[in-house]
């Protein structure tokens, strides 16, 4: 039914979110309620605070808008709050500092994935869209005075909300973001990107797996990088694509090291000039490479061009012209 009114609706709201999360963990995961054991699912809605909703150790609490009464209960919310009871009954991440951001991250992570999953036509990274209450972007975090990039602009550094662990969550937000959708961009700390987007059911495999598996109470954001490396190995392989666009999406966002191949010297075959350029190099004012001979054969060559958009994935035995730096030049044996 969903023409009820006023605070009937926001408590049908609340419950739909609620069951729908337990459907996502359980049909997903096999998980039964936040403590795998059957859990009663509790919420309480309608409550007299506002701009306010939160999970308080045992139950759900949903409180009404300020501006225009309209209850807190987006489905992206009810799953927040219940993932922060997942995560207590897991890796029971400490509400404080890195911890704590990682623990709200999770919880926008599996609020959008239960969205998503849910409604599969509501595809929109804003957390709490449903109710036009925009606090966080997933995809944009710096449009609501997040940080994108570790230590990055707007990383906080005081001691306001238990050191800043809504406003630093935007980190791992958008790594989650970058992990399905994929993109290009240069991060704060001058690093090129790239990820290629896996998709939402093997990222947030990946997330949970780190949840479940990995995770414990003082893990930070480089232990997080390294669980989700370990959690996509076990689910899809050493080596493997998941693998490294996990490593490119931590790096996206300033943690660890890209995914991308190592690359050393110059190619043994063909012309590189200037010769001054190496590969991999990003400070050169031309790069040109052409002449491949068939005896190369097996050399994966890509470009990377941030200046003027000028992708080429995959091509081998290639002539190229020059292009304008920053280029990103790798080679695979």
């Amino acid at each position: 039914n969903w023409n009820l009114t006023g605070s009937d609706q926001y408590a049908l709201d609340a419950h739909y979110g609620v069951s729908q999360t337990y459907d996502f963990y359980f049909l997903n995961y096999g998980r039964n309620s936040m403590d795998n054991l059957g859990l009663a699912l509790t919420s309480y809605v309608n409550e007299t605070m506002v701009d306010n909703a939160y999970w308080d150790g045992s139950t759900m609490h949903f409180g009404v808008r300020s501006v225009t009464g309209i209850g807190i209960t987006s489905i992206d919310i009810t799953a927040h709050e219940l993932t922060h009871g997942v995560t207590q009954y897991t890796n029971n991440l400490l509400y404080y500092l890195e911890p704590g951001a990682i623990n709200e991250s999770m919880s926008d992570i599996m609020g959008k994935s239960v969205q998503f999953w849910s409604k599969p036509t509501d595809v929109n990274w804003v957390i709490s869209n449903d109710i036009g209450w925009n606090i966080r972007s997933m995809s944009n975090p710096k449009l609501y005075y997040q940080p994108n990039t570790y230590h990055g602009t707007y990383w906080y550094t005081g001691g306001m909300d238990h050191g800043g662990v809504h406003t630093n969550s935007g980190v791992g937000n958008y790594m989650f973001y970058l992990l399905v959708n994929g993109g290009s961009s240069i991060n704060d700390l001058g690093h090129p990107y790239t990820v290629s987007g896996i998709g939402l059911t093997k990222a947030d495999a990946i997330i949970y797996r780190t949840e479940t598996i990995y995770l414990i109470t003082t893990s930070w954001y480089s232990d997080w990088r390294d669980a989700c490396v370990l959690a996509a190995t076990d689910l899809y392989g050493a080596g493997s694509n998941e693998v490294l666009q996990v490593e490119n999406a931590f790096y996206a966002v300033g943690i660890g090291t890209s995914g991308m191949p190592v690359c050393t010297g110059m190619p043994t075959a063909g012309s590189l000039s200037p010769a001054s350029v190496s590969v991999c190099g990003s400070g050169a004012t031309t790069l040109t490479l052409s002449g491949y001979p068939n005896t190369v054969e097996g050399i994966t060559v890509q470009w990377k061009s941030s200046a003027n958009g000028i992708t080429f994935t995959n091509i081998t035995g290639a002539v190229f012209a020059s292009y304008t730096t920053p280029v990103l030049l790798s080679s695979r044996y």
